[in-house]
C-alpha cells in the first residue's frame, strides 16, 4: 500500500517507497525505480481556486 509509503528523493527523483514490497516509485511517472517491469498508475493533478482536482493521466 503506497498510501503509507515513505517519500524521499533518489538521484534527484522524488519517490514513494512501498513499506510492504520495499520498492520505490517515481512520483512523477509511476515507474518503479527498482524494477523496470513494474509501474503504478499516475493521475493529473491541478489546483483550481484552492481546490485540488485529480483526474486520469493524459498519457
Amino acid at each position: 500500500m503506497l498510501a503509507r509509503g515513505i517519500i524521499g528523493t533518489r538521484g534527484g527523483t522524488p519517490f514513494v517507497a512501498s513499506p510492504m514490497h520495499k520498492q520505490a516509485f517515481d512520483l512523477r511517472t509511476g515507474q518503479c525505480l527498482d524494477d523496470a517491469a513494474v509501474r503504478v498508475p499516475t493521475y493529473e493533478v491541478r489546483v483550481d481556486d484552492g481546490v485540488v482536482l485529480v483526474g486520469p493521466s493524459q498519457e
